[in-house]
């Protein structure tokens, strides 16, 4: 199976779980901004993990199938059409539909979301660096997967042999605005109520704090998706999966890796709550986050694998 793109209006790329062991090189870690509508979409498709499959920034995609096949899209960004020779449909989110070729599938922002994630049964079939087949334009590369999606581009799909689920559907996932962080060391640990700004991507997110943080000094500390820097105006960024592998700015905390999906959501101009935790309070909040992605995928194959 293969699917082709003939229209593109925003940021779109090909985003597997994620290329890991390499920040030490320069290589950072890329993968779903939100990772369990990632999963979810693939697990509907009855793709093992990590299946490669598109991920939908802000803005529109069509793109037609020259096969039969089943996809799922996951997600609140966007609603889907689905034009076949019968007329069209609608394409629900967190569902799985089956498409024929010649069919065109339309996704359009619904305003309630930032990302989505198309998975096509068989996963995206295109080569891997360091083990990832993720977009990453840090990586300087002209070729699919490393370089964005464009209109007109090919996709070839892999065979699946695997059964599919035993369930087609998922329930509505309800997205917070209040996530957890881990204070950086000698930083004060007080809660923030923040603002996401207009200026956000793939690689953070800037907060709006009202009155700036008072200014640090400068110390060398690991940056990674989660980390929360402060600029010298005072007005935190919370670098998100895309980010850099160095940074220069102090680090006042760390938001704990489930929430990230929740903040990969948020609109500009929505009104986060951070709080600061402890470490076990953190690696309660990931068990609980494990415990969420079984009950997930149980649902969805009960008692298979």
């Amino acid at each position: 199976m293969s699917l082709r793109i003939t229209e593109l209006n925003g940021p779109a790329s090909i985003q597997d779980q994620g290329r890991f062991g390499h920040r030490h090189l320069g290589v950072g870690w890329q993968g779903p901004m939100d990772r369990l509508a990632f999963e979810s979409a693939n697990w509907l498709c009855g793709n093992p993990l990590p299946a490669a499959a598109i991920e939908l920034g802000p803005g529109a995609l069509s793109l037609e199938f020259h096969q039969r096949g089943f996809v799922a899209y996951c997600g609140p960004a966007h609603q889907g059409i689905l034009a076949r020779a019968g007329g069209e449909a609608p394409l629900y989110a967190g569902y799985r539909h089956q498409v024929s070729a010649g069919d065109r599938l339309t996704l359009r922002p619904t305003g309630e979301g930032l990302y989505g994630y198309l998975a096509i049964r068989g996963g995206i079939a295109l080569p891997e660096l360091l083990a990832s087949s993720s977009c990453d334009p840090a990586l300087d590369r002209e070729s699919l997967p490393f370089r964005p999606l464009r209109k007109g581009d090919r996709l070839p799909i892999s065979p699946q042999t695997a059964a599919l689920p035993t369930a087609a559907a998922l329930g509505i996932r309800r997205y917070r605005t209040h996530l957890n962080f881990l204070p950086a060391p000698k930083t004060d640990a007080r809660r923030l109520r923040v603002r996401v700004s207009s200026s956000l991507s793939r690689m953070g997110v800037r907060l709006e704090s009202g009155p700036p943080w008072p200014e640090l000094a400068s110390q060398p500390r690991p940056v990674f998706p989660g980390a929360i820097q402060l600029p010298a105006d005072g007005q935190p960024i919370i670098l998100t999966r895309g980010c850099q592998t160095t940074g220069g700015y102090p680090v006042i905390g760390y938001v704990v890796q489930p929430d990230l999906d929740d903040l990969a959501q948020a609109l500009p101009g929505c009104r986060l709550t951070l709080s600061p935790c402890t470490l076990e309070e953190a690696l309660r909040a990931g068990r609980r986050f494990q415990g969420y992605r079984y009950l997930i995928k149980r649902g969805l194959y009960g008692d298979g694998p």
